[in-house]
């Protein structure tokens, strides 16, 4: 059988984060059916061309990460409806890219990407912002550690860092330099 990484997905705007809809659940047909769904996954999309020029192209200050999620919300906000296919099955090396999700690089940019979302669509600013997100970036720095030890945790605890940073900066799209440790 197979397991579930993606049957939809919802934008939690307290603190920005975007769960997934059936993940690491083994696959009974349980969302089976067409439905609609918060935001799409950048994975497999299959976009109307007259949207895409009605909408926009993808914000190239994410980079890696958050991209989709704000097409997501600028189509929503445009009237469109973003829908999940199950029939539509697409096997993805999940983060493969950034090494996976206890890697300095997946957290730097889920960090930065994350506050510039948040910033783009939300009305609450300053404190309250940056109080969302520590929020979050604190819970999954706590499951790096039990999952990987002190020094991944340490690693994406300087990744995480740099993210705040970089947006308080305004620096968005490809970072640079790749070394996100200490220095």
């Amino acid at each position: 059988s197979s397991i579930i990484w993606y049957a939809g997905s919802f934008i939690d705007w307290r603190d920005g984060s975007t769960p997934h809809v059936g993940e690491n659940q083994t696959d009974r047909g349980q969302f089976d059916g067409v439905n609609y769904t918060g935001r799409a996954n950048g994975c497999a999309m299959l976009v109307r061309l007259s949207a895409v020029r009605e909408v926009g192209l993808l914000d190239e200050n994410y980079f890696l990460y958050y991209e989709e999620t704000d097409w997501s919300e600028r189509f929503r906000q445009a009237g469109y409806g973003i829908g999940f296919v199950p029939e539509a099955k697409v096997w993805h090396r999940n983060s493969s890219g950034t090494g996976g999700w206890g890697s300095p690089l997946y957290h730097y940019y889920m960090t930065r990407n994350r506050l510039y979302m948040l910033r783009k669509f939300r009305t609450a600013r300053g404190a309250r912002l940056f109080l969302a997100s520590a929020r979050r970036s604190l819970i999954d720095l706590a499951i790096v550690a039990r999952l990987g030890g002190l020094g991944a945790s340490s690693s994406c605890g300087f990744a995480i860092v740099a993210g705040y940073c970089d947006y308080a900066l305004g620096r968005f799209g490809q970072r640079r330099r790749l070394s996100l440790g200490p220095p």
